[in-house]
């Protein structure tokens, strides 16, 4: 028996526990909206498909929302910028923080790793947040509070996708197999919006 955690495998007969996030992206613009914010902007991972899905909820989401759209505000990054950037290379979030010309503007990350360092970035250049810039994120991970300034993120509670997984193995294991499942996602409000 095989259970997927956080992504379905094409041509693989399996059950799958995963995000929504589609839905995630969707709600975290919806909460932008309602604290005022609407230039929304975004920084998500182009080699994996949950910042794929995640990047379509804020589009629909603002379009539903009639709020401005432009995708020259949202960036995409490898890898590979990844690891340049976990090794102290900040230069892609000092070039897309220099994009965000309007502000206030609210920033929507791929995870809280990403946020952690774009707070890290926005403080070296005195923008005021989240005043001037607002970032959220998702995974609700340790490093919402790493750092000076506590980070709004999407999470799924402590061990959630973990029980639920063991959950469906022993089901599986069982002879019954259950649906694949769709995390809930639960916003932990902070300060950095």
């Amino acid at each position: 028996p095989i259970v997927s955690l956080f992504g379905a495998y094409p041509r693989v007969d399996a059950m799958c526990v995963q995000e929504d996030d589609f839905d995630g992206g969707y709600q975290l613009v919806q909460y932008l909206a309602q604290k005022g914010h609407r230039n929304i902007a975004g920084l998500f991972r182009n080699d994996d498909s949950r910042g794929l899905e995640r990047y379509r909820g804020c589009m629909q989401a603002c379009f539903d929302l009639q709020l401005p759209f432009d995708e020259r505000r949202f960036l995409w990054y490898s890898g590979e910028e990844r690891r340049m950037l976990l090794e102290g290379d900040r230069a892609l979030l000092r070039r897309f923080l220099r994009t965000l010309r309007e502000t206030p503007a609210a920033v929507i990350c791929q995870n809280d790793e990403i946020a952690y360092h774009l707070l890290a970035e926005a403080k070296a250049m005195a923008l005021a947040i989240p005043e001037q810039l607002a970032v959220v994120s998702f995974d609700d991970s340790y490093y919402t509070t790493a750092g000076c300034i506590g980070i709004t993120s999407l999470g799924h509670g402590a061990h959630s996708a973990g029980r639920q997984a063991a959950e469906a193995m022993l089901a599986l294991l069982q002879g019954s197999p259950p649906p694949s499942t769709l995390l809930p996602w639960q916003l932990s409000s902070r300060e950095s919006a």
